[in-house]
């Protein structure tokens, strides 16, 4: 019968440090403070399989690497004297590991086993004071380390750092030691305190600083029309079919698929909100040259762009997606106060939240088609709940891309005039290219509306159409 034994795995990370949070640590750790207690909302986590080979002893021990090389994942941070966060990094201690013990002719299904522990894992707050920032649970059958997972605060790490972790976690599992010993330190967060606080930080603090000042005084003080609390739905749509029509438009427009996912948001949005002028806040990685990308830490910085969206034609309204969103990119890496100094005496909305957390942007050149058939997406309700009216999340999923959706029906014009308390519907449509791409429109639609009262069991609460994807095969397939 299954059962779990809590391993206390000791590390030693070298000298003790201190300083001010990096300006992504501050944003993250002030909203975290601003949600309260949440049910783990703000945890993340990540699970990678074990090669043949190693043994528990093994898997712990790179536990223990992992967290010794990284500064992020044994950070605690305290208010400082004026209330901003302070960052100490921990020498050497201890962290949990819980390892999931099952037997093949006794528990036919680890995996679920995992799942579950690994949910009420992530639940768990950590207390950012105290807890070091990291969890794991190494899954066993018979005897074998199958599978390892982390759990952290997303003030230790972002989705790009998680997968940084991950990926050395894996390499370590099948190197030898002396590659490993071999490797140069790793970059830390407190290496990018250093470089903002250099010139060359303070000079991009002011660019940023610049384009703040400029974008607010020009930013539509509300993008939606009606009240807010009306009623909170939300759901997550997995669709092969989305994703393989984000590359095609990406290489014909010769955009990112982000690029191409954000006009199609701005596109529904101008719908609903009646205007030619989209107001959001854009998530940017912060991870632009390799000793940002090799970090394991939280680099995401939220940055505001106004964007219009009143080209007739799909490519004007990609052109001017891609044009707003690479200069708000540009200025995504700026203290957290200069944001509150430069929205100060601004009424101005910041509600409409669009985050991009794939792996990858980039279209696959090399893809081919597959059967875009509607059962290839998958719908489901989910407990995503941000604290915002209308928050779109794109993931990795499996050959597919996955979208968390939540919206606050309230802030939506009803798509019915009876009989709805709210709806809306966040509409891929018109996504095509040029007429030698597609010989006829490829749309998706997803569309989401509370009725009165509760759902009724088994009636979905997303339906989605395709539009010609047979089409869509034929046009990529001479691409």
């Amino acid at each position: 019968m299954a059962r779990v034994e809590r391993h206390q795995i000791r590390f030693d990370g070298g000298p003790a440090a201190m300083g001010p949070a990096t300006w992504a640590q501050h944003e993250m750790w002030s909203l975290m403070r601003a949600r309260g207690p949440c049910g783990g909302f703000y945890n993340l986590s990540r699970t990678v399989l074990v090669p043949p080979g190693p043994t528990v002893a093994d898997v712990l021990d790179r536990l223990a690497e992992l967290v010794a090389r990284h500064q992020s994942l044994r950070t605690l941070f305290h208010p400082g004297p004026d209330g901003d966060p302070v960052q100490q990094v921990v020498p050497a201690g201890e962290f949990p590991v819980d390892v999931l013990l099952t037997t093949s002719p006794r528990d036919p299904d680890p995996v679920g086993l995992a799942v579950r522990h690994e949910r009420a894992m992530t639940r768990e707050e950590f207390a950012l004071d105290s807890d070091l920032p990291v969890r794991a649970l190494v899954g066993v059958t018979d005897g074998v380390p199958r599978a390892v997972t982390l759990c952290v605060p997303h003030v230790a790490a972002d989705l790009a750092g998680m997968r940084v972790a991950m990926a050395e976690l894996a390499w370590s599992l099948d190197a030898s030691e002396v590659r490993r010993r071999a490797r140069p330190p790793a970059p830390q967060p407190l290496d990018l305190v250093a470089w903002q606080q250099s010139p060359a930080g303070g000079a991009a603090a002011g660019r940023a600083a610049a384009h703040l000042r400029a974008e607010l005084a020009t930013r539509p003080a509300r993008m939606f029309p009606s009240a807010r609390r009306a009623e909170f739905v939300a759901c997550g749509i997995e669709s092969p079919a989305l994703d393989f029509a984000l590359d095609l438009l990406a290489l014909r427009h010769n955009v990112s698929t982000s690029v191409v996912l954000m006009t199609a948001v701005h596109d529904t949005a101008r719908r609903w909100c009646e205007t030619s002028r989209c107001a959001v806040q854009l998530v940017a990685g912060n991870r632009f040259g390799p000793a940002e990308r090799a970090t394991v830490g939280n680099l995401i910085q939220e940055v505001p762009v106004t964007i219009s969206v009143s080209g007739a034609e799909f490519a004007d309204r990609l052109r001017a997606t891609w044009t707003a969103s690479m200069r708000a990119y540009r200025a995504a890496r700026f203290p957290p106060g200069l944001l509150t100094e430069a929205a100060r005496g601004r009424a101005v909305e910041m509600d409409c939240f669009l985050n991009d957390a794939r792996a990858s942007v980039r279209a696959d050149p090399n893809r081919r088609p597959v059967a875009l058939l509607p059962a290839a997406a998958t719908f489901r309700p989910t407990d995503f709940r941000p604290d915002r009216p209308f928050t779109l999340l794109a993931l990795d999923g499996v050959e597919a891309i996955r979208l968390l959706l939540a919206a606050d029906t309230g802030c939506c014009r009803p798509t019915r005039p009876s009989g709805s308390c709210g709806g809306w519907s966040t509409s891929c449509s018109s996504w095509r290219g040029r007429a030698d791409l597609l010989a006829r429109p490829c749309h998706v639609n997803v569309v989401l509306t509370r009725r009165k009262g509760a759902a009724e069991p088994g009636k979905p609460l997303v339906s989605m159409a395709y539009g010609n994807a047979a089409a869509a095969n034929r046009a990529a397939g001479s691409h």
